[in-house]
């Protein structure tokens, strides 16, 4: 790529980028309701979640050697191990996990 080809390419960039960045709404179109402390008007968030990181960041992370290695293991933090059967008729739920759940009657 010769510098031309170059400084031609990074000014169309440019100039889309400043083209996208004054075409996006900076309101939802489609949500004319109240702003809470969860929603924005644009996005979903937590009231006190740590602000979102940029792209500079996310380079600076993965060149810098700031990552941790992944554990070999990693124990669970809680187990429920339901009975074989439930007396009396009684009724016990155990969380399984995500979406799933045992019922014994």
């Amino acid at each position: 790529m010769n510098r031309r080809h170059f400084i031609a390419t990074l000014g169309l960039t440019a100039t889309g980028a400043a083209a996208y960045s004054t075409t996006m709404p900076s309101k939802n179109p489609y949500y004319s309701g109240p702003i809470s402390p969860h929603f924005d008007g644009v996005r979903f968030g937590l009231p006190d979640a740590v602000a979102d990181k940029g792209r500079l960041d996310l380079l600076k992370w993965q060149f810098a050697g700031g990552k941790a290695r992944w554990p070999s293991a990693f124990p669970a933090p809680g187990a429920d191990r339901p009975p074989q059967r439930v007396e009396g008729g009684a009724l016990r739920v155990s969380y399984i996990g995500h979406a799933s759940f045992l019922v014994q009657t």
